[in-house]
């Protein structure tokens, strides 16, 4: 199998000390830390005024006429994997081409914000909604923080070769910008049960991953098969031709 082949190369390199290990690792993947606890790194405030305090300092509001009923497309090639350690080996795993965010609702007075999301992809029109997957719902939380907003946990669930590998306990964190026609400083939060690539791989994810310092943490059931995860995005703009259906029940001929 082409990835089992990958990481014994990669396992290889990590095991011989005459080989520089930035050689062996992604950038990206030496710069997380073992043990990243994923939700405290989504939950990093920002100086938005360079007034070096950071405590509520999210830059000014955005009105909720800006952002209801829009859909944001984060493509997944733009995706950063900063934890695990070693992700790279499993990200690369995921054929995802979009993970959409919709606002249903955002209330500036009220202080609240209501979203879903979905999977995207490439279609004639652009990007548009994978209708062969489920919606997930972030449901209504907090907006005190507008523009940041921090919505979830829902489950994510990413198709792989014909089943299911979710990120569970899933939060997705990011800021408007002043129109609405982007959020940028993206971070998506949840945990991975490994064993979603039953099937997929035949290696050990977590002995795999420990090459390179990561730690598999216990699972809702007590197993220690289970990994945080932290994901990173720069920028995702609005994509207001898309026609998103909050309600979609997935299936069609072109569905497997």
């Amino acid at each position: 199998m082409r990835h089992l082949s990958v990481l014994l190369l990669l396992a290889a390199a990590c095991a011989d000390p005459g080989i520089d290990e930035d050689t062996a690792l992604n950038d990206s993947d030496t710069d997380a830390v073992q043990g990243t606890d994923a939700d405290t790194e989504a939950e990093t405030d920002t100086d938005a005024d360079g007034d070096g305090d950071t405590e509520g300092d999210f830059g000014d509001p955005i009105t909720s006429d800006g952002l209801e009923n829009r859909t944001y497309a984060i493509d997944y090639d733009d995706v950063t994997w900063v934890a695990p350690a070693g992700a790279s080996l499993i990200s690369g795993q995921i054929p995802v081409e979009y993970i959409l965010l919709h606002i249903e609702d955002a209330d500036a007075q009220a202080e609240t914000i209501a979203a879903v999301g979905a999977l995207g992809v490439t279609g004639s029109t652009g990007v548009e909604q994978d209708t062969c997957q489920d919606v997930f719902s972030f449901g209504e939380q907090s907006f005190t923080t507008n523009p940041l907003f921090n919505v979830g946990p829902t489950t994510l669930t990413f198709p792989v070769q014909g089943q299911d590998v979710d990120i569970t306990n899933a939060n997705i964190q990011a800021t408007f910008v002043e129109d609405g026609d982007a959020i940028t400083d993206i971070s998506i939060a949840g945990r991975l049960d490994t064993r979603d690539f039953a099937g997929i791989t035949d290696i050990d994810v977590c002995a795999t991953l420990g090459i390179f310092g990561a730690s598999c943490t216990a699972c809702p059931d007590g197993a220690m098969l289970c990994l945080d995860v932290l994901l990173t995005v720069d920028r995702a703009e609005a994509e207001d031709d898309l026609v998103f259906d909050p309600n979609l029940v997935p299936g069609g001929p072109n569905c497997r």
